[in-house]
């Protein structure tokens, strides 16, 4: 008599059901942080922030930290465009919290549940993409921009926001602002760097023959950060040197606009000019980020309007 193998018989004769259990799904994440800079340019360091929005599956955060600003009464507004203008109008948002008077900290977070913050006033945070959001102070002659018409002895406000009492329309000025990126789930995918270099003119003897320039342009993307970095050597001594930058990237026709003066070395034969959002740094001209200056030609002049170097920014 054979002897039949147990576990075999009782494979054969069963059906095995093999039951998958499901992975918890990670909560969705897209974000954008951007720096706050200084709205008057050229300006010394002072203060400097940045501003955050999350989306965190229905959760939809928008941050606001600012540091070494002490003076009081500031609140966040924010503006239907991409760069910072006084020539239209902007919408109130909340109050900034001052939470150390000593350092001058202030900060504010909005949160909302399956739509925006109801003080931005969109229905969601990706319809905040290329505005931009200001810190500002209370005006003077309560009108939130200047603009009017006269007719008849009597003044039409043509852009009044009805902010902070209904009704009344109110002048703010601000101090810090930055751009609104789009929401990424990797802003980091943003980021570049690039160089280039400055040299003497040719058309005419150069004022400084041996002179050289490094243009490094940077953005890194997680932060909302721009970096504008020109370094200039060998120039010649005793001279106070300015940064000129087109109005556009056309090299045919443009405007040279003085972007601030370089910091000499203590020969004078070294000079730099460094704007960086992270301390609050106005870009030339309050452009967005660095790379919007790219294409546009720069130079380096002294205070007599001589040509040092010139050159494109990468």
């Amino acid at each position: 008599m054979k002897r039949r193998n147990f576990v075999a018989g009782l494979m054969s004769g069963c059906v095995l059901l093999i039951v998958t259990m499901p992975l918890t799904a990670q909560t969705a994440v897209t974000y954008s942080r951007s720096q706050l800079r200084r709205t008057v340019d050229p300006s010394p360091r002072s203060a400097y922030g940045s501003v955050l929005m999350q989306k965190k599956g229905t959760q939809q955060i928008f941050q606001a930290t600012v540091q070494q600003l002490g003076i009081e009464s500031f609140a966040l507004y924010v503006g239907d465009r991409p760069t910072f203008s006084t020539g239209c109008c902007v919408y109130a948002v909340a109050p900034l919290d001052r939470t150390n008077a000593k350092k001058g900290n202030w900060t504010r977070q909005l949160v909302g549940v399956g739509e925006a913050p109801p003080q931005l006033l969109v229905p969601d945070l990706s319809n905040l993409a290329n505005w931009e959001v200001d810190v500002s102070m209370p005006g003077q002659n309560n009108l939130i921009i200047g603009v009017t018409n006269v007719v008849g002895n009597v003044t039409n406000v043509i852009y009044g926001i009805p902010v902070p009492t209904p009704d009344v329309t109110n002048l703010v000025t601000s101090s810090l602002w930055a751009p609104l990126y789009p929401l990424s789930a990797n802003p980091s995918a943003l980021s570049y760097q690039r160089k280039n270099a400055q040299t003497p003119p040719g058309a005419v003897p150069p004022p400084s023959p041996g002179a050289t320039a490094k243009i490094a342009v940077k953005f890194l993307g997680s932060q909302g950060r721009s970096v504008f970095d020109v370094q200039a050597k060998k120039l010649t001594r005793g001279q106070v040197y300015h940064v000129f930058i087109a109005d556009s990237t056309n090299q045919v026709s443009y405007l040279l606009i003085d972007a601030g003066t370089m910091t000499a070395s203590k020969t004078g034969s070294s000079a730099r000019f460094l704007r960086d959002t992270h301390f609050g740094d106005p870009l030339p001209q309050q452009v967005r980020d660095a790379g919007d200056l790219s294409g546009r030609v720069i130079q380096i002049r002294d205070d007599f309007g001589f040509i040092h170097l010139s050159g494109v920014i990468p």
